[in-house]
């Protein structure tokens, strides 16, 4: 069933012929157990489009089918949802003279064939320091309740959506590369026109790269924040000076992480290998990364190991405990990374 997921996960990311037709035709339960992998994944629409492509024999049976698109029309709608939200704020910002940077969500979406098929999540806006105690007056004046998580970030609702405001653009913790880094995002890390900020290719695959890492060495991560960073590649290939990127993440501290996660989009998600900076990848073994998607899920939320729990202190307990069962995969590809990351949470918890 693995298989037949990452084979029509390809052929909706890329929007390719199935070729290698080796894993199908699939049993129902077979197509039960794979609608439920892609709904854990958050790619329910990324994989239907695969599907589309499929010859007629190998489709999914009817029932599997009409719950298929009935859950591909709620993504729809929930798109169109989020981006009406998405505008109004902005321009409720704009208005003031602040111009948040979307970070991920809907701004990746747009590099996608079919945008309105990528599973949409919160609004993740950066505010520039600057504008932060202004963006709190008007939350108070417009009577937006709002609420400060332990990483310094404020959550809301907006709409019905779920805004989380961001004081750090790029998820590194190690104080020597967060200053590192910030420096340089500062210098070069977005453009401007006129009033509006927006983040350049290198700094949003940066700032992809190191989301997806943080979440991996902590929680766990699902599929669809992998095909982000592989179509945000596919968009922007031709622009990215390579050997700056890879100076990057380098100098981010994360090199060996990217050499295995850039492994995995290649290998596992068809990537093309020159639309992506590293070479001579055929040797890395990708499976402990693998393991850690399958495993959890989307942001690890599925792991069967997390009992559910609503109450703030469960989750932060969870979250803990969730560092410190992927500690070995961390401890290899991202230690300093880990550990403050690790400690800057137990701060941000214990103090807040």
């Amino acid at each position: 069933m693995t298989d037949a997921l990452f084979t029509l996960l390809r052929a909706g990311l890329w929007g390719l012929r199935i070729e290698d037709q080796g894993p199908f035709p699939l049993s129902d339960k077979e197509w039960v157990r794979l609608f439920e992998e892609a709904r854990k994944q958050t790619v329910t629409g990324i994989v239907y489009r695969g599907i589309t492509l499929l010859p007629e024999v190998f489709m999914p049976p009817i029932p599997i089918l009409t719950k298929w698109v009935a859950e591909v029309d709620r993504i729809e709608r929930n798109n169109h949802k989020m981006n009406s939200a998405l505008e109004a704020l902005i321009q409720m910002y704009d208005k003031q003279g602040i111009s948040p940077i979307v970070l991920k969500g809907q701004s990746v979406a747009a590099m996608y064939d079919t945008p309105e098929w990528r599973e949409c999540g919160d609004i993740d806006l950066y505010i520039w320091e600057e504008d932060r105690a202004k963006v709190l007056r008007i939350l108070q004046d417009t009577g937006i309740e709002h609420e400060k998580h332990a990483d310094n970030s404020i959550c809301y609702k907006y709409q019905g959506i779920d805004v989380e405001h961001h004081t750090d653009m790029i998820d590194i913790e190690t104080p020597s590369k967060k200053k590192r880094i910030t420096a340089i995002i500062e210098e070069e890390g977005y453009s401007q026109d006129a009033n509006t900020k927006t983040l350049t290719h290198t700094t949003n695959l940066l700032m992809l790269n190191s989301h997806i890492m943080k979440h991996a060495i902590g929680r766990g991560v699902g599929l669809r924040q992998l095909c982000d960073m592989a179509r945000a590649y596919h968009t922007c290939h031709q622009t990215i000076d390579y050997k700056h990127l890879t100076k990057l993440y380098h100098d981010a501290g994360i090199e060996k992480w990217s050499i295995l996660l850039h492994t995995f989009l290649v290998r596992h998600l068809g990537l093309p290998s020159d639309e992506q900076p590293y070479k001579n990848l055929e040797h890395i073994d990708t499976e402990p990364l693998y393991a850690i998607i399958l495993q959890g899920g989307n942001f690890g939320l599925h792991h069967a190991n997390t009992p559910k729990t609503t109450t703030a202190w469960g989750r932060k307990m969870q979250t803990l405990n969730a560092f410190w069962s992927n500690r070995k995969f961390a401890w290899k590809y991202a230690r300093k990374e880990a550990f403050w990351t690790a400690l800057n949470l137990c701060i941000g918890q214990f103090t807040k």
